[in-house]
């Protein structure tokens, strides 16, 4: 008799954009998804989720050197792999706490001007995203009636994220509408990753 194991986890690669106007550099990412489901029968690979987790992750992305990047307003597309159960989406499209949401921190800086003197200003950008529509195109997990729990819907997904996220040196620009679908940032302070 042989005995082949066999991964638990589901590889769930991230991907989203970053839209910035000129003079905004970006120095880091942090990144925490809410809905990660903390028990798993090993034998039967049924996935309970009356308890889920957040989990901790650095996207990473294509930096331009400095230089270029503070001219720069080119999407950056910013991309992150975990292995972890599966996640759970949150119930509706409207919710921003509880399961299914991704949450980011960007690190930026940018040169200013103050009387007649070269300045550097650091910010740190807060957003969140319900991924409810992404999460229930690219099925994640999917309900067993029968088992009363989640089962993998498949070993690997990609959460590809259609609406960029688009900052300036004073703000998030935009946050997307529910209207077309997509799900849609949440600008702002609603959102505090826990480190």
């Amino acid at each position: 008799m042989d005995f082949t194991p066999e991964p638990l986890t589901q590889d769930v690669s991230f991907a989203f954009h970053i839209e910035k106007t000129a003079g905004v550099v970006v120095d880091s990412l942090t990144a925490e998804i809410s809905g990660v489901p903390s028990t798993m029968e090993l034998t039967t690979g049924l996935i309970l989720a009356q308890k889920t987790y957040k989990l901790l992750f650095r996207p990473a992305y294509a930096a331009l050197p400095s230089a270029a990047d503070s001219t720069s307003t080119e999407a950056l597309r910013c991309e992150a792999a975990v292995n972890i159960p599966g996640i759970v989406r949150s119930h509706t499209e409207d919710m921003v706490t509880g399961p299914g949401i991704l949450q980011i921190a960007i690190y930026t800086h940018y040169d200013y001007e103050e009387e007649g003197t070269q300045r550097k200003a650091a910010k740190v950008f807060h957003a969140g995203i319900n991924l409810y529509h992404t999460l229930k195109e690219c099925k994640s997990l999917q309900w067993d009636e029968e088992a009363g729990g989640y089962r993998q819907a498949s070993r690997s997904i990609t959460v590809e994220i259609g609406t960029p996220l688009e900052i300036d040196k004073d703000g998030i620009l935009n946050s997307g509408s529910t209207s077309t679908g997509l799900d849609q940032w949440i600008p702002g302070e609603t959102f505090e990753i826990e480190v």
